[in-house]
C-alpha cells in the first residue's frame, strides 16, 4: 500500500496537472474567439477537452475528488471545469456530480459547483435543469436554457448559494460582448462571495 505522505504528493502533483490543463483550456478558447489562428481551432479545443477528460478519470480512479478542503480551491475548480466540458463522456459527468454531491454532503466542497454539475448532467440527459447555471447566446442577451419549475426556480438556487437568476443573466450579459462573447456559455463555476451559501 502507498504511504499517505506519498500518495498525497501523488495526487498534488496528478492535481496540478489538472489545474494547468484546465487552464490551458479555457485560454485556447479565448484565443479561438479573441484571433482564430490554427493553434486555436474547434478540432484543437476538442482534443484538449478529450485529453483533460482522461487526465481527470485517470485522477478519479486514483485519488476520488479533489474536494476543496483536501485539495485546495483551484483543484476543485479546475475538476469541475474539466467535468462541465465532457460532454462527450456522459457517465464521467455523473459519476463527478455523484462524487462532488458526497463531499458537499460532508461540507468539503462547494454546491455551487455541485449545481452546475447537476445542471449539465440533467441537459445532457435532454431534461431540464434544476439551478438555471446554463445559458445560451442568442440575438439580443443570454437566456437560460430549458429549467424545471421555473417560477421556484430562485428558491432552489438560493439553497445552494447561488443569487437571483435575473442578476446571473445581467451579469452574464455585461462579460459576454465582443470577441469574448461566446464565453458565456460556461461562466466561471464561482461561489457567491457575499450573502447566500457557499
Amino acid at each position: 500500500m502507498v504511504p499517505n505522505t506519498q500518495h498525497l504528493t501523488l495526487a498534488t502533483e496528478a492535481v496540478e496537472d489538472l489545474v494547468t490543463r484546465a487552464g490551458a483550456a479555457r485560454d485556447l478558447r479565448r484565443g479561438l474567439l479573441a484571433a482564430p489562428s490554427f493553434e486555436h481551432t474547434p478540432a484543437a479545443v476538442k482534443a484538449a477537452d478529450q485529453s483533460n477528460t482522461d487526465a481527470l478519470r485517470r485522477y478519479l480512479d486514483q485519488h476520488g475528488w479533489p474536494s476543496e478542503v483536501h485539495m485546495g480551491t483551484a483543484a476543485s475548480r479546475a475538476a469541475t471545469e474539466i467535468a462541465l466540458r465532457a460532454d462527450r463522456d456522459p457517465l464521467l459527468q455523473q459519476r463527478c456530480r455523484d462524487l462532488l454531491a458526497e463531499a458537499v454532503a460532508d461540507q468539503r466542497d462547494s454546491p455551487v459547483r455541485w449545481a452546475y454539475l447537476v445542471d449539465r448532467c440533467a441537459l445532457n440527459q435532454a431534461e431540464p435543469q434544476i439551478y438555471g447555471t446554463a445559458c445560451y447566446l442568442r440575438e439580443g442577451g443570454v437566456a437560460l436554457r430549458a429549467v424545471r419549475d421555473p417560477e421556484h426556480l430562485d428558491e432552489r438556487r438560493a439553497t445552494v448559494g447561488l443569487g437571483p437568476h435575473r442578476e446571473y443573466l445581467d451579469a452574464l450579459e455585461r462579460t459576454s460582448t465582443g470577441p469574448a462573447r461566446g464565453l458565456a456559455a460556461l461562466p466561471p463555476v464561482e461561489p457567491r462571495t457575499s450573502g447566500g451559501h457557499r
